[in-house]
């Protein structure tokens, strides 16, 4: 049973569908259909499992450690995140380039995923600090609805 006070009030468990859409295209592709099934495992845990195009599934864990959030890859890999006004947030970095996720749980029972990615620009150097931009290289959304 979910009975977290910080997960479970802003996470809503269920299955949820719609098409995400790519920006720019992958692999010719501009868009493609999208699952996500959320589970209560317990107060402080939720799995998520996100099937692309009906055959490339992620399987990953919210996980509550104290005041913080954590997306549990299942691979060794922890990405520390947020949870503030039913929105999941997290940042993180592979190689040089940096990833925004956003999970927004809606009044209406929807669930909008939205990722952007980006690359270091250029530095600009103003004596006792410095400015480094990161133009965006493409995003990911989706707006995806409850299904029984």
């Amino acid at each position: 049973m979910c009975f977290s006070i910080i997960l479970a009030a802003q996470i809503v468990p269920g299955n949820y569908a719609g098409t995400m859409y790519l920006s720019p295209t992958t692999m010719g592709q501009d868009s493609m259909h999208v699952q996500l099934n959320i589970v209560c495992i317990n107060d402080t845990l939720f799995q998520f499992k996100m099937t692309y195009d009906s055959n490339s599934v992620k399987d990953y864990q919210i996980i509550q450690k104290e005041a913080s959030i954590v997306l549990d890859e299942k691979n060794g890999i922890l990405l520390p995140g947020s949870l503030e006004n039913n929105e999941l947030h997290f940042h993180y970095r592979v190689n040089n380039r940096h990833f925004q996720v956003l999970y927004r749980f809606n009044a209406d029972g929807s669930l909008d995923l939205d990722l952007h990615f980006y690359s270091p620009g250029e530095k600009i150097n103003r004596g006792d600090f410095e400015i480094q931009g990161y133009p965006n290289e493409g995003r990911q959304r989706a707006h995806l609805l409850k299904t029984p």
